[in-house]
C-alpha cells in the first residue's frame, strides 16, 4: 500500500471461523462458500494513517465484496511498523443480513 491508490484485503469465506462448528457450517451454507470463495475489502490507501514508526489505530470505510454484495463497510484497523514493512490487523461490524 505505498503511496496513493487503493488496497485491497482478501480472505477465503471458507476459513471463516465463529468456534461454533454448527454455525460455521450455516455461515458457509448461507455465504455459499464454493460459490463465492472470496471476501475482499478495498480501502483508498491516502484514507489510512501509516506510522513513521511504532504505531497506529483509526478507522476508515471501505468497500466489502461479501457473497457477491458490495457495500461500504467501516473498518476499525491497528497498524504496527517492523523494520521493513506493517502489520495491520482490523474489525468490521456488519449485519450478515446485509449480504
Amino acid at each position: 500500500m505505498k503511496g496513493g491508490g487503493k488496497g485491497k484485503a482478501t480472505a477465503p469465506t471458507t476459513d471463516f471461523q465463529t468456534g461454533i462448528g454448527s454455525r460455521d457450517k450455516q455461515l458457509r451454507e448461507y455465504l455459499e462458500s464454493e460459490k463465492h470463495t472470496e471476501a475482499s475489502l478495498v480501502v483508498e490507501r491516502a484514507k489510512i494513517t501509516l506510522p513513521t514508526s511504532g504505531k497506529a489505530d483509526g478507522s476508515v470505510t471501505g468497500a466489502l465484496t461479501l457473497h457477491g454484495v458490495t457495500r461500504p463497510a467501516k473498518v476499525n484497523y491497528h497498524i504496527i511498523r517492523g523494520s521493513s514493512d506493517y502489520r495491520i490487523e482490523g474489525d468490521i461490524e456488519l449485519n450478515i443480513n446485509d449480504y
